[in-house]
């Protein structure tokens, strides 16, 4: 029985060594199993699109951030901080909006005022980017 496992792991040793031969013999074929299949190499990656980075963005301490506020609807918000009950923020954007505010980094409630209904909700805004879509 010990005879038979040491020829099954020295036959999984010989494929391996085999493997690592052949691959090493074609460096310029990359390893990818759809090239052994079609034969040809696959063209690199494009990149079409490049958005640039926006310095008039830029939060002005480390304390705070720049929010984007997206509404798809009519929108009335108010944001209230929850360490004090002020009011921080008070906007209103029309139907497809955006707008870029810079917020301290905190928690809020938001009071979100959409097609006559109100509804309140707790946001969190603790990095130097967020967004919140409405």
């Amino acid at each position: 029985m010990n005879l038979l496992k040491f020829a099954a792991m020295a036959s999984v040793l010989a494929g391996g060594a085999h493997v690592l031969h052949n691959t090493t013999q074609f460096p310029d074929m990359p390893f990818n199993p759809v090239t052994w299949f079609t034969g040809e190499t696959p063209s690199k990656a494009v990149v079409t699109r490049k958005q640039t980075i926006r310095t008039d963005a830029a939060p002005q301490s480390d304390a705070s951030g720049i929010l984007r506020i997206t509404a798809a609807r009519d929108t009335s918000l108010t944001l209230i901080d929850e360490q004090n009950g002020k009011t921080v923020l008070s906007l209103e954007l029309k139907r497809g909006e955006s707008r870029e505010v810079e917020l301290r980094k905190g928690h809020y409630t938001a009071r979100i005022l959409q097609d006559g209904a109100v509804r309140t909700r707790r946001v969190s805004f603790i990095a130097a980017r967020g967004a919140l879509e409405l």
